[in-house]
């Protein structure tokens, strides 16, 4: 019997979030913006939200890791076309600004962003 108090699995479960009965994230159809995406950590983000099933935005400003990145994606099977790589300097806002406006037309305004924050010089 799972109740407020008495914790479980039940308790995880809020399909509003997208979790599912076991506590995890539902990531089929969600679209995902991922800054820094070519660096080690941000591939291995990039991978497991494009395997999860996310269409995923991944923003870097090394186009050459870009490429890499799209080509391990490729090599680990991730999806076609689930990951897009966009070649861009956070420190340029007006840039980032006209990319981030263009991105939430083509997805309707739904976007999930997730990686680390900016350093503005």
């Amino acid at each position: 019997m799972n109740d407020a108090a008495g914790g479980g699995a039940e308790q995880n479960y809020c399909p509003s979030v997208g979790l599912d009965r076991d506590g995890k994230i539902d990531l089929r159809d969600k679209k995902v913006l991922i800054t820094g995406a070519a660096g080690g950590l941000g591939t291995a983000i990039t991978l497991a939200f494009a395997k999860g099933g996310a269409s995923v935005q991944a923003l870097d400003i090394a186009r050459e890791k870009g490429q890499a990145l799209l080509a391990e994606c490729a090599r680990q099977n991730s999806p076609p076309a689930s990951v897009r790589f966009v070649s861009g300097d956070l420190s340029d806002l007006p840039a980032i600004g006209a990319l981030l406006r263009g991105l939430c037309r083509e997805e309707n305004g739904s976007i999930f962003k997730t990686g680390r924050p900016a350093r503005y010089r």
